[in-house]
């Protein structure tokens, strides 16, 4: 279909899958048209839902042990440090013990401007040893963040770059 450096105007559907390293999977609509077409990774580097942006982002770890060669993620800020939320389904069990995938999972990415790193912040030491020396040197939003139990800190995450990225306008 040849998307990329084109703008395609139509409606978008997406599904986050189960399988690990996978990803998001897309399906296009044409205008006035009802079958739908799948559309791979490799077809556009990024697409636009209303107000919502959505890179494609590379080598990342979701986890651990989940690894994406790449995937969609939804851009929540840019600037010295540019912010993404992945979401991607999760396995859950239920009562019988069967497995299902109800969940939906959203997991924070940062990445420095100049690096081509992505880093899931999802926890304390991803914070202390990931954001904390990304925003050093604003020091009265590093002493706050450093203060803040990590779980605050990560739910605070957007404002807080938000913030880190406007000091950086006016703080080269």
């Amino acid at each position: 279909m040849g998307f990329r450096r084109e703008k395609h105007s139509g409606l978008i559907e997406i599904r986050h899958t189960k399988a690990t390293g996978i990803g998001t999977k897309i399906k296009f609509y044409k205008e006035e048209e009802e079958k739908g077409e799948n559309l791979s990774k490799k077809d556009m580097a990024s697409f636009v839902i209303g107000s919502d942006s959505f890179a494609l982002v590379n080598d990342f770890m979701a986890t651990p042990l989940v690894k994406y060669k790449t995937d969609f993620a939804k851009v929540l800020d840019t600037g010295a440090i540019n912010l993404y939320v992945h979401i991607r389904k999760a396995r859950q069990s239920g009562n019988s013990g069967a497995a299902y995938y109800a969940i939906y999972l959203e997991e924070y990415l940062i990445r420095k401007n100049a690096s081509n790193d992505y880093f899931c912040i999802r926890g304390k030491k991803t914070l202390r040893d990931i954001f904390l020396p990304m925003i050093e040197n604003c020091p009265e939003l590093h002493n706050s963040v450093s203060s803040m139990k990590p779980k605050d800190a990560i739910e605070q995450l957007p404002a807080l770059v938000k913030e880190y990225n406007e000091y950086k306008k006016t703080n080269p």
